[in-house]
């Protein structure tokens, strides 16, 4: 997935495919279903945007992916994010609307 899909809030499908060998040899990650997904970077609306996945897939490096455990809702979860996008870009590093978030924000 890449962080322009984002914005399909309830991610069912995503374009790009990643190979067996490509995930095996690459640094992304195998990411279960229902998980909140945030967009890390951009200087349009896609930094803060908060999306839930519904299938298993893998992120670029654009996008932080929060694996609630048992006792964490991830409707709640993905809600409360997706209520707060203009308190994630405003906690963003950078100048020039050239910001980011990582993790250590989130």
């Amino acid at each position: 997935m890449n962080s322009g899909e984002l914005h399909l809030k309830r991610v069912l499908d995503v374009e790009g495919r990643i190979t067996e060998y490509g995930l095996k040899n690459s640094a992304t990650k195998l990411i279960p279903e229902k998980c909140v997904l945030i967009g890390l970077a951009g200087q349009g609306k896609t930094r803060g945007t908060v999306a839930l996945n519904m299938v298993q897939l893998c992120t670029n490096q654009s996008i932080a992916a929060i694996i609630p455990c048992e006792e964490v809702s991830s409707d709640y979860l993905y809600h409360n994010l997706d209520m707060r996008y203009k308190e994630l870009r405003s906690i963003s590093t950078g100048e020039g609307g050239r910001g980011g978030l990582n993790l250590t924000l989130i």
